[in-house]
C-alpha cells in the first residue's frame, strides 16, 4: 500500500493503471492461446497477476481511505467475501453455461463465445459504472 500511495498521487490514477496491466495482460494470454503458444501465455498471465495483485491493493487503499475504526474490518470482510464469492459463481456456472449455449455457435465455438462473453462484459460494465 505504501507503494502505490507514494508511486501515484491518488488511488484512481493507479487503479486505472493497474487495471489497465490485466487487460493487457489477458490481452497476451489470449494471444498465446490463439497462436498456441504456452511461453507467451505464461507472460500474459505474469502480466495479468502484476496488474491484479496492485489492483487489490489499490482497492484496499480506497477502503483504507474512505473507512475508519470499527468500520474499515466489516468492509474488508465484506471485500474478501464478495471476491471469494465471485470466483466460486464463475467456476460453478462456466460449465453449464457453456453447454447450454455451445450448441448455437458451431465451429467457431471458443472464438465466438469468447467473444460474446467480452462484450457482453464490457457492456454489463458499462452500465454499472
Amino acid at each position: 500500500m505504501f507503494l502505490c500511495k507514494l508511486t501515484f498521487p491518488t488511488p484512481r490514477l493507479g487503479a486505472f493503471l493497474f487495471g489497465l496491466m490485466v487487460t493487457i495482460g489477458q490481452l497476451i494470454f489470449a494471444a498465446g492461446a490463439y497462436l498456441n503458444n504456452r511461453n507467451v501465455m505464461y507472460v500474459g498471465r505474469f502480466v495479468f497477476g502484476l496488474g491484479g495483485e496492485n489492483l487489490a491493493v489499490a482497492g484496499n487503499t480506497y477502503i483504507v481511505s474512505w473507512f475508519a475504526g470499527k468500520e474499515i474490518n466489516m468492509v474488508f470482510g465484506i471485500n474478501l467475501s464478495f471476491s471469494r464469492i465471485g470466483s466460486t459463481v464463475g467456476m460453478v456456472t462456466l460449465a453449464p453455461f457453456y453447454k447450454a449455449i455451445a450448441p448455437y455457435f458451431g465451429d467457431n465455438k471458443p472464438h465466438l463465445m469468447g467473444s460474446l462473453l467480452l462484450f457482453g462484459t464490457c457492456f454489463l460494465s458499462t452500465i454499472v459504472c
